[in-house]
């Protein structure tokens, strides 16, 4: 019944699916909780800073999570990749979910569709959730709760450091570890970062590079009539893994809205254009790009070196090796 009332046009109110263009959160004053859920049966614990940007609170996990509600995919499918289909009560996809793991996603009971998507309060708490995540935003008040009321109605609440400024491929392992230390699968964690690590070290023995003064020029972004969100943080470290150079490397946000004279400024020798489930796909917005006037000089938009990629194949997750080793591919190709 739960899932018809999530999934259903009927409920539309209960279940809306928000699509935006990302946002990244911004450093307000923040608040500080120290809260932790209690369980006196549990023979272990963990403790980690819950940090969004405008909330923090100190969580000490003493039961490890058996109804995750996850509202990114790149998260879900981080989850199902160290075997936790079963602790997910609501997964989310934002395009295709990796093929590796859509047997075990189609067993999560409910699912969602779209980037940024949000259910009521309401729907939420039906749920019956002990553990909540996804974008930065996606913790608040009016959907979820506040850090403290989360922690005060037993639910953990999450965000990775990955999605933050100055995020690496390193903080994306750290963030896999700390997910199986809150779900109590370690091992499961250090043997997936471990290949995750050995499959990056093979690839790079045969990456074509160049010297430092001519290394490809690279950004990633979603577009709007206006400008375009760029990519940075872990972007930034993910075109360097794969010997290029990003060129809103100096951004701190990890997407920031830029002007499109700015791209033309930087003059990228390769664009990445992002798709999410908000409607508009990988073609469109290359087209948009290459017949907007104020690029026509740009040398991506003249040699027709434009590509689309899913947003989670450059969010933080399993998908980021395979992702570095097709950008050296086509930076070098």
């Amino acid at each position: 019944m739960l899932r018809n009332l999530l999934m259903t046009p009927k409920r539309i109110l209960v279940a809306l699916v928000c699509l935006t263009i990302i946002t990244s959160c911004k450093q307000e004053n923040s608040k500080n909780t120290k809260v932790s859920i209690e369980n006196n049966n549990a023979s272990t614990s963990y403790s980690y800073t819950f940090d969004n940007g405008t909330t923090k609170a100190e969580v000490t996990v003493s039961k490890t999570p058996e109804r995750a509600v996850i509202f990114s995919q790149f998260l879900t499918e981080m989850l199902l990749a160290l075997g936790l289909e079963d602790n997910i009560i609501l997964g989310t996809s934002e395009g295709e979910i990796h093929e590796s793991l859509r047997a075990a996603y189609d067993k999560i009971p409910n699912k969602m569709q779209g980037h940024h998507s949000m259910i009521s309060k309401e729907a939420f708490l039906l749920l019956n959730p002990d553990f909540v995540s996804g974008w930065s935003d996606a913790i608040k008040p009016q959907t979820t709760g506040d850090a403290q009321e989360l922690l005060q109605n037993n639910i953990y609440p999450y965000v990775l450091n990955s999605i933050k400024s100055n995020a690496t491929l390193e903080t994306v392992y750290s963030d896999f570890i700390e997910l199986g230390k809150i779900f109590n699968v370690e091992d499961q964690a250090n043997t997936l970062v471990k290949e995750l690590k050995d499959k990056l070290a093979e690839a790079k023995t045969s990456f074509k590079t160049a010297p430092e003064n001519k290394k490809v020029k690279a950004v990633v972004m979603g577009t709007l009539d206006n400008g375009a969100y760029v990519a940075s943080a872990l972007v930034s470290n993910l075109i360097e893994e794969a010997n290029g150079v990003n060129i809103y490397k100096e951004l701190t946000n990890n997407y920031e809205m830029v002007s499109y004279e700015s791209i033309v400024e930087k003059d990228p020798d390769i664009i990445f254009v992002y798709v999410t489930a908000d409607g508009v796909s990988g073609e469109d917005k290359i087209n948009f790009l290459k017949n907007h006037p104020a690029l026509k000089n740009v040398s991506a938009i003249k040699n027709n070196n434009i590509h689309a990629l899913l947003l989670a194949n450059v969010a933080p997750g399993i998908r980021n090796i395979d992702v570095i080793i097709k950008m050296n591919e086509l930076f070098y190709k």
